[in-house]
């Protein structure tokens, strides 16, 4: 868990306003305006590791630490910036003042090479016993909007902190404030907390043989550092009506409809999953058509490669619908 919790800790900018203290290390010095857009946040029972921090101007300057808190043992006290990040070697000393669960805020002065002396936020964490909450396997329905609601919880006596790591492609997670991609922010819950966001379907990407997907949570559950969520892409319950099972060219047509309707409430993938002649061409061959809505697939006779006498083609329209997975089609047309 110790990797884990490291891991995602490197992109964490959200700090919680029931942080213990506000204990920064100015003492009247002269510290650049520049903007540093990460912190440092350290348990101390972790020991030693290396902590990411990004300074947007530092470029590839070189540093020294000149300045930190007494809690906090450096190993090195110079680096150099990469392309703006640079990492510090470092631990924390177990302080029994902050024993209770919560972040107790300090800082850091890094001395920058042609940029001058930048105070980097730090924060010793107390984490406690946090225990992560929410839906493993779940059927969600679908409403107007095509989005799901999921909840994570702290159900323990600590602050959790969470991040999601992966998700299907076909799903988009939106927080009240904006989207989240995996790989993006950790997000901190104090006991009894719960955290609402929705889970949109990209209906133009859901997988056609209901294959599930998962979001997967890392966290810092000591008993349960991974969870795992299982998310149906056939969620709600799809139903198609194809208005017919027999089209005929004839011998001049050249083009003809086929109308499909999905009368459930869930998303109808369909596809066709047939050879076709080189005589005949269809518009689109496979989608997935939203509920209770209609589709048009225009089928096209290319007359000019079709032989002459009358030509069959059974074609086999392919769903989700559980009550309705093959549905033949038969088209037929009569050359010169």
């Amino acid at each position: 868990m110790k990797t884990i919790i490291q891991y995602i800790l490197t992109g964490f900018f959200c700090l919680i306003a029931f942080s213990c203290s506000n204990n920064f290390l100015k003492d009247g010095q002269d510290l650049s305006t520049t903007t540093v857009s990460s912190e440092i946040f350290i348990f101390p029972e972790w020991g030693t590791a290396d902590y990411d921090i990004n300074v947007p101007s530092a470029g590839n300057a070189k540093f020294t630490v000149v300045q930190t808190p007494v809690w906090l043992h450096v190993n090195s006290t110079s680096g150099q910036f990469v392309n703006d990040y640079a990492y510090i070697n470092c631990s924390a000393n177990l302080q029994k003042d902050y024993s209770a669960s919560g972040f107790y805020n300090a800082s850091l002065i890094l001395n920058i090479e042609g940029i001058g002396k930048v105070l980097v936020p730090v924060a010793y964490v107390s984490e406690g016993n946090p225990v992560i909450s929410t839906e493993t396997d779940f059927t969600p329905h679908v409403d107007s909007a095509y989005f799901v609601s999921l909840t994570v919880g702290n159900m323990g006596d600590g602050i959790l902190l969470w991040k999601i790591i992966e998700k299907p492609e076909w799903i988009t997670i939106y927080f009240d404030f904006g989207p989240a991609l995996p790989d993006s922010v950790v997000y901190p819950l104090p006991q009894n907390i719960g955290f609402d966001f929705k889970l949109y379907y990209d209906i133009n990407t859901i997988p056609f043989n209901n294959q599930n997907g998962k979001i997967v949570i890392v966290s810092n559950d000591k008993n349960n550092s991974t969870t795992v969520i299982n998310i149906p892409s056939n969620i709600g319950t799809p139903s198609m009506i194809c208005y017919s099972n027999q089209l005929d060219f004839g011998t001049t047509d050249t083009s003809l409809a086929l109308l499909i309707y999905n009368q459930g409430d869930g998303f109808l993938n369909w596809k066709i999953d047939s050879s076709l002649p080189n005589w005949l061409t269809i518009s689109n061959t496979n989608e997935v058509l939203t509920p209770y809505n209609f589709q048009q697939i225009i089928l096209t006779c290319n007359r000019n490669l079709l032989p002459a006498g009358e030509q069959k083609q059974t074609i086999y329209l392919k769903t989700n619908d559980k009550n309705n997975p093959s549905y033949p089609i038969t088209v037929t047309a009569t050359g010169q």
